[in-house]
């Protein structure tokens, strides 16, 4: 709804540090994350917030930055 993602993000973010980094996991490459996570991250453009992503390590919300 328009909020700022890092402040959302630590604020319900259970993953260690999430708070701290604002939800930035910074840049990575396809191979370094699961492969459902990848697929929604590479396919989204700069600015993009992807829907409800589902993995074997919890649900994701991603917001491509560049």
């Amino acid at each position: 709804a328009g909020g700022d993602f890092g402040e959302i993000a630590g604020q319900y973010s259970d993953e260690p540090g999430a708070a701290e980094r604002k939800g930035d996991l910074g840049q990575f490459s396809r191979k370094q994350m699961v492969r459902k996570f990848s697929n929604v991250a590479f396919k989204l453009k700069p600015g993009e917030l992807s829907e409800v992503v589902e993995t074997e390590f919890g649900f994701h919300v991603i917001l491509r930055t560049e």
